[in-house]
């Protein structure tokens, strides 16, 4: 009537990395460090003179952190009537981080600090040299509790709620130490992210076990929510974004046809809105931000939340004699419209599509074996990943595109 389960989990990480890169600096980015945005259109006059390099430095970035982190664990499973279930978890998390950031601006080829001239343009580009140290600790307390009810053989009905944490830490990629939204000193270290979520569902048997059907209604209230943010200039930021809800539906199934095909299909709707975000990044050309050149994105969505995602798949096999069997499989993903940037600009919407997959395989029954032939994105859709400003290109932006039409093989043998 009561199975639970405990322990302890201990872990430490240690992490540095040294970077170096060499940053050339066009004449219109070096114009536009201390012109106001209006006088874009004039810059359009210089032509190709824009393109041309004025400034030049070496950057050097160290960077490392080190954490130690202990947990202990319990969860208990308490079946107090036949066909119901109750189970409580408690995890507590005890974390202590330090991390370190140093970065330098060399002029080129040398260790010697860049002259007053380029010390002055990197600045208003927000790079500068400096020396950032911190350490921060975090215990945590993650309850969840679930109730299961068995309506009947085929139906299980369930209810839950849960606690869970991403950890703070330290953020590597600012270029200066600065305060303010976009400064590296303010937001050299982050806090922990934290998420509520419950939710409703239910997981069912159909056509005398032929088919099955899930179904859940969730809901996730997020505190703190982790994103890294472009800083208009060079540099990119990891840091608190403040509250957001996420909430949708979820359905997924399989359907036995016949003793040789297999359909399969999910489909879900997902709603992502901002309920605190007051220093969001603002895209080029966009609606204007407050005094702090950060814009408010409350009542908004954010980067990669389409609204619907979709799928279905369908597999037959068989045998082809008492050793070898085949199966052959096609399906189709779908993603409905979203943005692919933490800015929202326009320019990274991806429209909505659908990718076209199969694979055609041949082992051994007991799967020991198997070989196959994988194809992915038949009808070659060209669709984006992920889109971002580019840096040091006021107005710039890029997308990196998703692989096109991809052939392979696949062999496995377990031993």
């Amino acid at each position: 009537r009561f199975d639970f389960i405990a322990g302890a989990f201990y872990q430490q990480s240690d992490q540095k990395f040294d970077e170096f890169g060499a940053l050339n600096v066009r004449t219109g980015t070096a114009f536009l460090a201390f012109l106001p945005p209006e006088s874009i259109a004039a810059l359009e006059q210089l032509g190709p003179a824009n393109t041309a390099t004025v400034i030049s430095a070496d950057l050097v970035r160290n960077f490392g952190t080190r954490a130690r982190a202990w947990s202990v664990f319990g969860q208990g499973v308490w079946s107090f009537l036949p066909d119901w279930r109750l189970t409580l978890g408690l995890r507590f998390v005890s974390e202590r981080k330090s991390g370190f950031r140093d970065f330098a601006t060399y002029q080129p080829g040398t260790e010697e600090d860049v002259d007053p001239a380029t010390a002055a343009v990197l600045e208003q580009l927000l790079i500068e040299p400096h020396s950032l140290r911190g350490s921060r600790s975090s215990d945590l307390l993650l309850p969840s509790i679930n109730l299961q009810h068995d309506v009947n053989d085929d139906i299980m009905a369930y209810v839950s709620w849960t606690r869970g944490a991403k950890s703070g830490g330290y953020d590597a990629r600012n270029n200066n130490e600065q305060d303010g939204p976009n400064g590296g000193a303010t937001n050299f270290e982050y806090e922990d992210e934290i998420a509520d979520a419950a939710e409703i569902g239910a997981k069912t048997k159909l056509l005398d076990g032929a088919a099955e059907l899930n179904m859940a209604l969730y809901r996730v209230e997020y505190e703190d929510m982790q994103v890294s943010v472009f800083d208009g200039v060079a540099g990119f930021t990891v840091t608190n974004a403040g509250s957001a809800v996420v909430q949708g539906v979820e359905l997924d199934g399989r359907w036995l046809l016949t003793d040789a095909f297999l359909l399969s299909g999910s489909l879900a709707f997902l709603d992502f809105e901002w309920q605190r975000y007051d220093d969001g990044p603002c895209y080029f050309g966009g609606p204007e931000g407050n005094e702090e050149g950060t814009c408010n994105f409350a009542g908004r969505e954010n980067q990669q939340t389409p609204n619907w995602t979709a799928a279905l798949s369908g597999t037959y096999s068989g045998l082809i004699g008492p050793g070898l069997e085949w199966a052959a499989t096609l399906d189709v993903n779908y993603r409905d419209d979203h943005f692919t940037s933490g800015d929202l600009d326009p320019r990274g919407e991806q429209k909505a599509y659908a990718k076209l997959n199969t694979r055609i395989s041949l082992g051994a029954p007991d799967g020991r074996w198997a070989v196959a032939l994988v194809g992915k994105n038949l009808t070659d859709e060209l669709t984006t990943g992920i889109g971002a400003p580019v840096p040091l290109d006021t107005g710039g932006y890029m997308i990196t595109s998703e692989r096109p039409r991809t052939y392979g093989i696949e062999a496995r043998y377990s031993f």
